[in-house]
Order: C-alpha cells, then structure tokens, then sequence
C-alpha cells in the first residue's frame, strides 16, 4: 500500500538503532542511529532483510549525536560498508558545524567525520553541509512523499556544545552519579501522581542536548522521534511551529531511553499521543526511569508503552503497579531483533 508506514526499533543494548521504512514500489528507508558497535550484527541482518534485488538504498542515515550508544553502531557499518548498501545523505553535527570552518579540519577524535571526509559519503546535503537545526521551521522533504521537521538543536545548543567539545566525550558503558539522582527503582512504584509531579534532576550532558529531534510526517500520520533531546527544546519547536495547537503523534519514542529528565508533563500536554516507544534493554543506566512512564501513562487515558527488550527491566511493566492508571504493553514478537510499530 502507498501509504505504509514502519518503525523497527532494533535491539541496540541501551542505545537507538530505527529503521523508518515508508511508501510502497518502492519502499523507501531512514536510519536513525546504530546503536553502540556491539549492535552491529543486528543493524546488518536488519538492513539486509530490507533489501531488493540485492541492494538497499538509505534515502538518509541520521546521527543524533555523538554518544557511543547512538553512534557506534554507524561508525562500524561505514568502516565496512558493504556494496549492496547506498547512502543517499548522512544527517550529523560534528565538530565542523559548531565552529567556523576556516578554524577546522578532520579531527582524529571525530571517528565518524574522519570516515565521512575519507569516503566522500554524503553529508548534511540537504542543510548545503551546514549543521543539523530548527533553522526556521521548514520541512526537509525526501523522495517518496516524507516531510521531515528538525526540532531540536536549535544553535543555542550547538554552541553550548561547542565548548564542550571535546571535553564532553561520548559516554559509553558507565553511569554517573548524574543518572542516579532522583531515581525510584523499588519495584512496585511509589504512588502515581508523586511519580508524574517529582522535580527531576536537569540532564546536564552538552551532546544529549544538542541531539537531533526529527518529526516525520507520512500520509497523514506523525512519528516524533527524540533521540536524547531535551524536552524544553522539543517543546518551543513544536510551540513555535504549531502555535495554539494540540499535535496529533502517532509514536513518541521516549527520549533518551525513558530518562526522567528528559520528559516533561508540559511536553507530553502538547501532544496527543498514546504509543510510546521506548528503547532500552535497561542496563547501564536502569532505564527506564519510573517518573517517565507515570508522565507519558498520564498523558493519556489508553497508553501503550512499546519496548523492544523484554527484559527483568522492562517486562515488569506488564504488571500494572496497584492504583496505577491502565495501559497497555508490547514487545518483540521473536521475529527478528527488533519490535515493529506500524504507523
């Protein structure tokens, strides 16, 4: 059918790895982050089972930003890119776009520009190669009839980046003391409405804030994917672009793996949404964090919380917590690496 619609969030250990598939004859593709380099093997059985004919054309592969769990992943599939792949363009700020130019060439701590520079892979050609940003609210409008709407960073956040860089590193496989500040990970919960109105500690992480958020709108339905943004800067893009509106989503995936700090009830007010995806397996951080999931069941009277881990972490989620609103709960079916949402 011309207006199918799919999300695959493949298992990428506590990272993102989304295979966006749209549009029929053919179906066209969007990869948003690849996970850490562990994930590898999935990206690829993933990617290969979308094949035709033997080879398989990526209209974009998006970088959110520089975290290993997001961006280990890409940097393992372009080291070996193999020959029946085809990037059409590669969405990600590195160090280039956060100061002027004429000041900068290939870093040797940028592993994925030194891979762009070397290969001549497509990059940032829909920006002219300039960075990522809300700009001024215009859609990016790729082949098959997707519309794409950059919400996050603006380049306020590129420039809090910028002197960061490279003092703010990737995180990889370690929590901080940050991560843990606020959290209640006695099972059952606490009660509900504490959860929804408790402060939450600010994410503090440079990189997390100047993630790239995408909405993408296809035949009439809208995926908001969030990367690890933060949702104060999601919240005045859509404020800005949609004024005095409630917007319809039909898939929220959960920003930064279901961290409190990352979702806000004046946030999940402006959308109207009951499918939340969330993309963990809950190590490392224990995501996700309870507060979150009291926010985003909250928001809505017929929530469907979507993992793609069934995981000690993850699975008690079935069990609604006594005096909990109800919602609902799917996860992988066994089919593959992933969980499928159809839009």
């Amino acid at each position: 059918m011309s207006d199918f619609f799919e999300v695959k969030l493949i298992q990428a250990e506590h990272g993102d790895a989304i295979l966006v598939s749209y549009g029929h004859s053919p179906v066209r593709h969007i990869l948003v982050d690849g996970g850490p380099r562990q994930t590898l093997p999935y990206l690829l059985e993933v990617l290969s089972a979308a094949c035709v004919a033997g080879s398989l054309t990526l209209e974009v592969i998006v970088v959110t930003h520089y975290d290993f769990d997001h961006i280990g992943g890409i940097i393992a599939l372009l080291e070996e890119k193999p020959d029946w792949l085809k990037i059409n363009d590669i969405w990600f700020n590195g160090h280039k776009h956060l100061l002027p130019r004429d000041l900068l060439g290939p870093r040797h701590s940028d592993a994925l520009a030194k891979i762009l520079v070397q290969t001549h892979l497509p990059w940032n050609l829909a920006f002219q190669e300039n960075a990522v940003t809300t700009h001024d609210g215009r859609s990016v409008d790729l082949p098959g009839g997707m519309s794409i709407w950059i919400l996050s960073p603006t380049e306020k956040e590129l420039s809090a980046l910028a002197k960061q860089w490279p003092a703010d590193t990737p995180n990889n496989d370690h929590s901080t003391t940050r991560d843990r500040l606020g959290r209640h990970d006695t099972w059952p919960p606490s009660s509900f409405f504490s959860l929804v109105e408790t402060r939450s500690p600010p994410d503090e992480s440079a990189s997390n804030a100047a993630s790239i958020a995408l909405l993408l709108k296809f035949a009439r339905k809208q995926v908001l994917l969030s990367g690890d943004a933060h949702a104060e800067v999601i919240y005045e893009s859509l404020a800005t672009y949609w004024p005095n509106q409630v917007l319809k989503i039909d898939l929220l995936k959960v920003s930064h793996h279901g961290s409190q700090s990352n979702t806000s009830v004046a946030l999940l007010n402006l959308i109207e949404c009951c499918r939340f995806a969330i993309s963990t397996n809950g190590k490392i951080h224990a995501h996700p964090d309870q507060a979150a999931i009291a926010r985003v069941i909250g928001s809505n009277s017929n929530a469907e919380l979507i993992f793609n881990y069934e995981t000690a972490l993850t699975a008690r989620w079935q069990n609604r917590p006594p005096t909990w609103p109800r919602y609902r709960t799917s996860y992988p079916c066994g089919i593959g690496p992933f969980v499928r949402v159809t839009v």
